[in-house]
């Protein structure tokens, strides 16, 4: 069984760092392309999750991943300014009726070839298996 520390339905230790590795990959993939930010701007990027608290905690583990701590904004005296500079990353819960803009892959067929390609990926299977 889980540990008592988890509720049926929560996210593991293990699932989020599964999910910062997985932040981490795309921060190495498409933020190191010229042009794109390597910090957190509101107008070109937009989290989107469930209601529940597992795919909430599993989007906070890829953002996490993606702008991690040390990467915050600084003040005028150049020292951050959250504790280990963290970004403050707003984060967006969609309603369930909302849910299936979320699930391209399951409505629209190239989306979904894209994310079976992406998930069969040597990449993903090796951050999975961290």
């Amino acid at each position: 069984g889980l540990p008592e520390i988890y509720d049926v339905g929560m996210l593991t230790d293990i699932g989020m760092k599964q999910l910062q590795g997985i932040g981490q990959f795309f921060k190495q993939q498409y933020l190191s392309i010229p042009g794109f930010p390597d910090k957190f701007n509101s107008s070109q990027f937009l989290f989107y999750s469930t209601y529940t608290d597992r795919t909430k905690q599993s989007q906070f583990a890829f953002v996490n991943g993606l702008f991690p701590p040390g990467t915050g904004p600084v003040d005028d005296e150049g020292q951050f300014v959250f504790d280990f500079g963290i970004q403050p990353i707003p984060q967006e819960s969609v309603s369930e009726i909302n849910e299936f803009y979320m699930l391209a892959s399951e409505y629209c067929p190239i989306a979904k070839k894209s994310y079976q390609q992406y998930w069969a990926s040597d990449e993903i299977k090796e951050l999975i298996l961290m």
